[in-house]
């Protein structure tokens, strides 16, 4: 039984959606300048054919955070607007004095143009912006799209949330499968030194991948204990009933899996995906990844011992979860503990611990002198140079390797508010969800009593789809860890 499918003039939007999500990853992990050429402008036309659609539709369910969104994506154009030498001494006198520094004789001599933006690098403001519409503007069409179903009566909403989510599950499976091949052939896909004795799959840095991969484990995870436990249900079922009967409990058991064996192909199969991609998340050998997955699995469980309806399986599900976040814990402090002496030859091709936090340090001073409206987006290389000192050695510091310090300091104050505001929109949007189809999902569509009800009933790998209590917490514990591992690494800077 496949999925509810939505109305036919959707079905196109919903193909880009999952190209989307399952080539991009494919081209450098998103960072290969064509693909993002290519994927903003799909975006962009998915982003006009959501707005005239709501025009002609009529009802459309407000995005979340689109007011703030706005806003911010204007304050970041108005960073690029030159200033007068007077305006940009009012409102950003570190700016200015940095423009002096650096052009000789400004703003009066040596023919330099007078007026200057407040971001530091214009151009740069425009490619952070272009990489970013690429995931923001995916969001606002799944969630601002007026999604119709081919049938009446039928949750197109849901149907497309469920298609997006068995879309990135496969795509993470993809990705770990090719990252493995890969390794084990010795035909690397993305540049030979980042990815040497390190599986990073497509991706440029083997850090990256296991942020990508770290994002959809959780929800992998989640979705398997969803149809995992419908499945060990209808078996359990079975069980009782031949023993009811006197068949002895081993006996039982063979006969239920033999009598369901159609039922277990999918576990199995969700089982060997998200083995891959465990396999695959510790062959990159990120420790801040290992960390950052490690609390977003503890998330998830924590999550799922809340929603237990069962105290005995609650109370695995919260040992699991405090063990889980002890082993992040432990994790971060073997990391340190093994950088403190970083050699050479490891920060070539991996920034140690202790060097990202001096980074920080180094770069806090940034936001220190330009706390109102930051350097601009995508001005941290040039914005940090002169604050670069020891310990942190020399070289090219493209990105500051936690993705908060770098958003204030290209942001300031102003724009980090209003990242909140939309964060905070969202937040609220999801826990004002409420689940729906919990009838359908479970006995499904309603049919007169004199019909057989078990010819209608979903099969697991869809009713688990259902579980949306379950699938929230394995969605939290994925953007838990991306989020985790931001704090040590650039990861909200791929699309």
């Amino acid at each position: 039984m496949s999925l509810p499918a939505v109305g036919q003039s959707d079905r196109k939007v919903l193909l880009a959606l999952q190209g989307l999500v399952l080539g991009l990853p494919l081209f450098l992990g998103g960072r290969q300048p064509w693909a993002l050429a290519a994927a903003a402008a799909v975006v962009l036309v998915l982003l006009a054919v959501t707005i005239r659609e709501r025009r002609r539709r009529g009802t459309a369910p407000y995005p979340p955070g689109i007011a703030a969104l706005v806003v911010l994506v204007g304050l970041a154009l108005a960073t690029t607007v030159p200033l007068s030498p007077a305006v940009l001494r009012l409102i950003a006198p570190a700016t200015a004095r940095l423009y002096a520094e650096m052009l000789p004789g400004w703003p009066g001599n040596g023919g330099w143009t007078v007026s200057r933006p407040l971001a530091i690098d214009p151009y740069g403001v425009w490619a952070e912006l272009s990489r970013f519409s690429i995931g923001l503007g995916a969001f606002l069409v799944t969630v601002a799209y007026p999604w119709r179903a081919e049938v009446e009566g039928e949750d197109a909403r849901a149907a497309v949330f469920d298609r997006l989510l068995l879309t990135l599950i496969a795509a993470g499976a993809l990705l770990a499968g090719l990252g493995l091949l890969s390794e084990a052939t010795g035909l690397g896909m993305a540049e030979p030194l980042a990815s040497a004795g390190r599986v990073s799959g497509p991706f440029v840095n083997p850090n990256h991948f296991a942020a990508w991969l770290g994002m959809v484990i959780p929800a992998a995870l989640a979705y398997a204990v969803a149809m995992t436990g419908l499945v060990y249900g209808r078996l359990r079922q079975a069980v009782d009933d031949a023993r009811a009967k006197g068949t002895r409990p081993r006996q039982a058991w063979l006969w239920a899996l033999i009598t369901h064996q159609r039922r277990l192909w999918a576990p199995l199969l969700t089982g060997a995906a998200l083995l891959l991609m465990g396999l695959a998340h510790a062959g990159s050998g990120s420790r801040g990844g290992t960390a950052a997955l490690l609390l977003g699995l503890s998330v998830a469980s924590a999550g799922i011992a809340r929603g237990g309806s069962e105290p005995g399986r609650a109370r695995r599900w919260a040992a699991a979860a405090l063990v889980l976040g002890a082993a992040s814990a432990a994790s971060v402090a073997l990391w340190l503990a093994a950088d403190v002496t970083p050699s050479g030859a490891v920060e070539s091709v991996d920034v140690s611990l202790p060097s990202r936090l001096a980074v920080s340090v180094e770069g806090s001073a940034i936001v220190r002198d330009h706390p109102l409206f930051g350097t601009g987006l995508g001005s941290w290389l040039h914005a940090f140079r002169p604050y670069q000192a020891p310990p942190v050695e020399g070289g090219i510091w493209d990105h500051a390797h936690n993705d908060y310090l770098e958003a204030a300091a290209e942001n300031g104050v102003v724009g980090v508010a209003f990242m909140m505001l939309f964060a905070l929109a969202v937040l609220r949007a999801t826990r004002r969800e409420q689940p729906v189809r919990a009838v359908q999902v479970r006995h499904g569509p309603h049919e007169p009593a004199t019909a057989d009800l078990r010819s209608f009933e979903l099969p697991e790998w869809r009713a688990a789809l259902g579980e949306h209590a379950l699938l929230r917490c394995g969605l939290a514990g994925g953007v838990a860890a991306v989020l985790a591992h931001s704090l040590v690494d650039f990861g909200l800077h791929l699309p």
